[in-house]
């Protein structure tokens, strides 16, 4: 059934257009789920597929995706210009508080954050012939999940994701009569990336860190497994139990604490800009963390009701965010943890032994 749905996903990466033209599709991200024995350890592609498309002047592209991308052509503009995150020097966090009534010790402190409206609505026309940025609306907040531009001009456009750093592709457009794959080769290539993927998957799935209590956060970088690894870490009392990001194309965090709560609270203060005028704020806990700077202990008793949010770990040496995170427990339990960012699909546990 997997290779049924694989075929007809890849079979579908030319549509049918106007005889003068074609209208080639590129998904962002997967375009089916992954093969079921994959699925434990939620594994994404952050990778345009196919990565590079060779097509005819006046020929339109159609991104397709099922997750949190966009298809951004940069131009000549660098990406440091458009980030996903910036702080707002002119606002700050407030009225957040835990369940016990307590503000938070961010509250009218640090700059707010904000989402950068860029990376969630369309820049630019959807006619790419030029070094200006074009880019799609985030595809999660878009009807029907697809975008389409139209190349009017020969040469050579590279794509990237405004969310995922590492996600990379190029569109290679050439003059009429110039000769380019045909839609077969074109799936097959695709086919043939997919599969190679999911083989890296299942690779990295056997790996572990060294340290006897360091635990990894995500795995592999444009293939990439949501997990951590190892799922469950015993440890004595008083142990420093550090999370180590070793995923470049992903950003992840740790929280403890009752779902449903966590759930609720992200709601509340997470506000990604979906249209203009829309609210646009970042979830704080991920951003500064739930705690002041500095070491953080779990009890499982913290805020009144066992909460706790690192700050977002990235493998990105020139980002604020830290590579590693620690936190020590203090008392004998078994404490869930999962990941704010992407769910508790992504999660694990921490066994303190006396």
């Amino acid at each position: 059934m997997f290779k049924l749905m694989l075929a007809v996903a890849v079979a579908a990466l030319v549509a049918p257009g106007p005889a003068a033209a074609r209208t080639w599709v590129v998904w962002a991200g997967a375009p089916v789920n992954a093969p079921a024995g994959l699925q434990s350890s939620v594994p994404v592609l952050d990778q345009f597929i196919p990565r590079t498309l060779q097509i005819h002047v006046g020929d339109k592209v159609t991104f397709k995706s099922r997750e949190f991308h966009t298809a951004t052509f940069l131009g000549s503009t660098p990406a440091a210009q458009m980030p996903l995150l910036m702080p707002d020097p002119t606002s700050h966090y407030g009225g957040i508080s835990d369940a016990l009534g307590t503000p938070f010790w961010f509250n009218g402190g640090p700059p707010k954050f904000i989402y950068n409206p860029q990376a969630f609505q369309a820049v630019g026309s959807a006619v790419v012939a030029d070094a200006a940025v074009h880019s799609s609306p985030n595809f999660a907040f878009i009807p029907n999940h697809q975008y389409t531009f139209t190349f009017t001009k020969p040469g050579t456009y590279r794509i990237v994701c405004l969310v995922h750093g590492e996600m990379k592709g190029m569109i290679v457009v050439k003059q009429k009569r110039a000769k380019i794959a045909t839609a077969a080769k074109v799936a097959a290539a695709a086919l043939k990336q997919l599969s190679q993927s999911w083989g890296t998957a299942r690779s990295l799935a056997s790996q572990v860190p060294s340290d006897p209590q360091t635990v990894y956060a995500g795995l592999g970088t444009t293939t990439a497994l949501l997990t951590f690894q190892p799922k469950r870490l015993t440890v004595p009392v008083g142990s420093t139990v550090t999370w180590l990001e070793n995923s470049p194309s992903e950003v992840h965090n740790i929280v403890f604490g009752d779902e449903a709560y966590i759930a609720e609270l992200t709601q509340a203060v997470d506000l990604f800009p979906v249209a203009p005028g829309a609210p646009n704020q970042a979830n704080p806990f991920v951003v500064l963390g739930s705690e002041p700077p500095g070491p953080y202990t779990y009890a499982g008793s913290n805020h009144g009701n066992g909460f706790l949010s690192t700050p977002a770990l990235d493998k990105d040496p020139n980002s604020p965010p830290p590579e590693s995170f620690g936190v020590e427990f203090t008392k004998v339990g078994t404490y869930h943890y999962f990941c704010m960012i992407h769910g508790k699909d992504m999660s694990g546990d921490i066994v303190v032994t006396g």
